[in-house]
Parts: C-alpha cells; sequence; structure tokens
C-alpha cells in the first residue's frame, strides 16, 4: 500500500496529495450508463470512506480526485450530461467533500477531431453546474488529441464557459501532457513543446499539473536519460524565469 508513504513524504516534503478513486474500463463503453456510472459510484464512495478513516490525520492530505474523466462528444446533450452529473460525479463529490471538507477535482478532456471549441464551452458550463471544486482541462497534444494551433482556442472556451456561460465558483486548472505519442509507445516531450503549452494556458487558468512525474520526469523512471533531459532543460528555465515569467506550476 504506497498511500501511506506517499502521504507521510508529501508531509515531510509540504507537498498536497489529492487521492484518486475508483475507476474501471469499463466506463468508456458505458458513458451514460447509469446503471453503471452509479455502480461506480457507490465504489468510489466506499473507497473514500475507507482511505479516510485511515489516513484522514495526514496533513498533506489535501483533496480527491474523480477518476473518471468526461469528454464533450459522450454527452452531447443536457439530458445525457444530467446522467453523468446525478449519477457519478455530484454522489462521489457530495460524499468526499461532507466526510471531509476537502476539495474535489475531475481531469475533463477534448479531442477537436470529434466536436469543436463551441461545443467544448457549453459541455464545460455544465462539468462547472456540478458540486466540483477545481476541473483540470487535459492539453490533448500528447495523445494527438489537439495541437499547439487549437490549444488556446480550447482553454479560452473552457474559461468562457465556466465562467462567463456558467456561474462555476471553482477553480479552472490546466494538466499538460509532458510526453509524445510514437508508434508503439510514449516518449518525454521536448522542451520547448512543453513551454509552449505551459504559456498558453497560462493566460486562463490558476494553476498548472502535468501527467505524468515518473515517466517523462524522473532520471530513475522508465525514460532515464530523455526524462532528466527534460527535467534539466525546466529546472534551467526555472532558474532564469524573470518573477514576471514564472508558471503557476505543480509536480503531479
Amino acid at each position: 500500500n504506497a498511500l501511506p508513504g506517499l502521504l507521510k513524504a508529501a508531509r515531510n516534503n509540504n507537498l498536497s496529495v489529492y487521492v484518486g478513486l475508483y475507476f474501471n474500463e469499463e466506463f468508456w463503453e458505458n458513458t451514460t450508463d447509469e446503471e453503471i456510472l452509479n455502480s461506480h459510484a457507490q465504489r468510489s464512495i466506499d473507497l473514500a470512506k475507507d482511505i479516510w478513516d485511515q489516513y484522514e490525520v495526514y496533513t498533506s492530505f489535501k483533496g480527491w480526485y474523480i477518476s473518471h474523466e468526461p469528454a464533450p462528444y459522450y454527452y452531447k446533450s443536457e439530458k445525457n450530461f444530467n446522467i453523468l452529473k446525478n449519477n457519478l460525479v455530484n454522489p462521489i463529490a457530495d460524499y468526499c467533500e461532507n466526510i471531509s471538507n476537502l476539495p474535489v477535482a475531475i481531469a475533463p478532456f477534448f479531442n477537436f477531431n470529434f466536436s469543436n471549441s463551441s461545443v467544448f464551452s457549453t459541455f464545460m458550463k455544465r462539468l462547472g453546474s456540478c458540486n466540483l471544486d477545481i476541473i483540470i482541462v487535459q492539453d490533448g497534444i500528447g495523445v494527438e488529441h489537439c495541437t499547439l494551433n487549437e490549444l488556446e482556442e480550447y482553454f479560452a472556451a473552457g474559461s468562457r464557459g465556466l465562467y462567463e456561460e456558467g456561474n462555476f465558483k471553482g477553480a479552472f486548472w490546466a494538466d499538460i501532457e509532458t510526453f509524445k505519442q510514437m508508434p508503439d509507445s510514449f516518449i518525454p516531450e521536448s522542451f520547448d513543446m512543453v513551454l509552449q503549452k505551459l504559456r498558453i494556458v497560462d493566460d486562463y487558468v490558476s494553476n498548472i499539473v502535468i501527467y505524468q512525474y515518473y515517466s517523462n520526469l524522473c532520471p530513475d523512471g522508465p525514460n532515464k536519460e530523455s526524462a532528466k533531459e527534460l527535467r534539466d532543460n525546466y529546472l534551467q528555465y526555472l532558474s532564469n524565469a524573470p518573477p514576471d515569467k514564472e508558471l503557476n506550476t505543480t509536480d503531479n
């Protein structure tokens, strides 16, 4: 069980941990199946209770993460979106907040091959109506769901949907993909591409997390030298960046 070790290490190093809950791959084929969503919600609630009972004493325990990743083309109608909202998102979020008074996050994504930024704005407005505290949008470039040219358009649409078209009171974050997709693997992205993505989304979000450190920035991880190169370039950037150019980044 890695969680107590992680929470202890985070406490000792003044880091915050958001704990992810239950997920099953059957979700992708059953995104509007009320029975499946209800069962996933209950599994998440049971897991949250077990985790909170054991680890609430850790000051590094700062929030919860709903592991399901919704996308606009699964929920084109308000009726279908409300199935997600009422059978999965709100039951989990309400339970976690009631037992812990800690924020609850979720990480939606988009794919510009299947929906445009206007559709995404509407989707984000609906997602902002859920009982969530943090919405973390994946940039999508690493998995080829987006190109750099469209990135700002989609994050602007996300912000507009949450705060102008909707009444979301929580935080809008970005999840930067620090990898790129190859024919048979994923490898660390170039620092130039990562930096461009960071600068684009920084105008729209209050915090930036990444996916993910171990494979793409850790010298002891599976990608070793290429991960070390990306990490070293990032640290070099931080050491040289003027204060007004620093980004709201958080290691994930």
